[in-house]
């Protein structure tokens, strides 16, 4: 959003919104927190397929092997990890997933090209607004239930694996301090840095 002309941002963001701004603004910002579960839904199955593919390597893999296969599955759509996933455990049987990742593909292809064109006209109301934002709700609920299944998922084949118990919190906890301090994971591969190279 621009700034008010001659008011800094301090000062618009303390500007009142009358009730159909408001609806808008919620509108956005559902959608955005709906964008923003598509992302951890698609991040959470490059770590089951990541560790499933480890897995099934016969042997443990290098830190290398493990960045560059990262950097390989993030360059996937979600929808060719879930068929990546699938293919892997075709072998051992069906996966208990499919039909939910399924609809969540379906769901994140509609929120992020289409959703927001198919309901221009729908804006017009207060109860269009205030539906879509319900809408959003239930797409944002359902897209966090797909990252927990996804996650329960991977922490029994972790377990398996031989992945120590509270190791990924522990990451998750160093990692959240160093972003509170802004700083960066020296150890990360380069596409997590801001510097890129080249």
């Amino acid at each position: 959003m621009t700034e008010v002309e001659g008011m800094g941002y301090e000062a618009e963001i303390r500007q009142p919104l009358d009730r159909a701004a408001w609806e808008q603004r919620e509108i956005y910002a559902h959608l955005g927190v709906a964008l923003y579960f598509c992302q951890v839904v698609e991040a959470a199955l490059v770590t089951h397929l990541a560790t499933l593919q480890g897995a099934t390597a016969g042997r443990g893999l290098t830190e290398t092997e493990v960045d560059d296969l990262f950097v390989e599955l993030f360059g996937h759509t979600l929808g060719r990890n879930i068929k990546n996933v699938k293919r892997f455990l075709g072998e051992q049987g069906e996966w208990a997933l499919a039909d939910q990742m399924a609809e969540t593909l379906k769901l994140r292809n509609e929120l992020v090209h289409q959703w927001m064109r198919k309901r221009t006209m729908l804006q017009g109301t207060s109860e269009n607004r205030l539906a879509m934002v319900d809408e959003l709700r239930g797409a944002i609920g359902k897209l966090e239930n797909a990252e927990r299944a996804i996650r329960e998922g991977t922490r029994t084949m972790m377990a398996k694996v031989g992945v120590p118990e509270g190791f990924v919190e522990g990451e998750h906890q160093r990692l959240t301090e160093l972003a509170e301090r802004g700083e960066e994971d020296s150890d990360a591969p380069n596409y997590f840095s801001k510097k890129r190279d080249g």
